[in-house]
C-alpha cells in the first residue's frame, strides 16, 4: 500500500492480513474499523494519536496478538478521554509494552494498579506535564510492589530513580 493511502472501512482493514503495525487517529478506531481489527491476525503494534475512550475499548477487545500499544496526543487535535478510559486495557491479553504520553487525561493510581494485573506486561512508560498528572508517587510504588518485573519509566525517569 503506498505511503499516505487511506483505508476507508473496517472491512478493508481486516483484509490486510499481513498488517503488523498501525499508526492511526483514535477516531478511526472508535468506529467500525476498531472492531474489524480483531480479524488482523498479525497486528502486534498500534500507535493511537488523539485516542478516545471508544478506541481504547476496541483495542482492549482485540485477541491476544497485540504486544505494543502507544497512546499519544496528536499535534493537530486532542482525543476525548474520560478518567475511566484506561480501565479496559486491564482486560487485554498479550500486551507487553504500553506507552501513554500527554493524552487529554492521565492514568490515575487505580489505573496503574489495574495495569499491574496484565500478566504479560514487561514495560510501562507514562509521561505527562506535572499539572496534568493523576498518578502519584504512592501509586507508582504500589505498581512496582505488585510488578517488580516490569520496566517502569515515569516522566522520563526509570523507577529506580524515583525510589532514591
Amino acid at each position: 500500500m503506498p505511503r499516505g493511502s487511506q483505508i476507508q472501512s473496517g472491512e478493508a482493514l481486516s483484509k490486510l492480513l499481513r498488517l503488523n503495525t498501525l499508526l492511526c487517529d483514535g477516531a478511526f478506531l472508535a468506529g467500525p474499523a476498531g472492531g474489524a481489527l480483531a480479524d488482523a491476525p498479525n497486528l502486534s503494534r498500534i500507535t493511537l494519536e488523539a485516542p478516545t475512550d471508544d478506541a481504547i475499548a476496541n483495542v482492549a477487545r482485540m485477541p491476544g496478538q497485540l504486544r505494543y500499544l502507544e497512546l499519544r496526543e496528536s499535534s493537530e487535535r486532542g482525543g476525548e478521554l474520560t478518567p475511566s478510559a484506561y480501565r479496559p486495557l486491564a482486560q487485554t491479553t498479550g500486551l507487553e509494552a504500553i506507552i501513554i504520553q500527554d493524552t487529554t487525561v492521565s492514568p490515575a493510581d487505580e489505573d496503574l494498579l489495574a495495569l499491574a494485573q496484565l500478566p504479560t506486561l514487561r514495560a510501562l512508560t507514562i509521561a505527562f506535564p506535572e499539572k496534568d498528572r493523576r498518578y502519584t508517587a504512592d501509586g507508582i510504588r504500589a505498581f512496582q510492589q505488585q510488578r517488580p518485573d516490569v520496566a517502569l519509566r515515569i516522566d522520563g525517569m526509570e523507577l529506580s530513580m524515583l525510589q532514591e
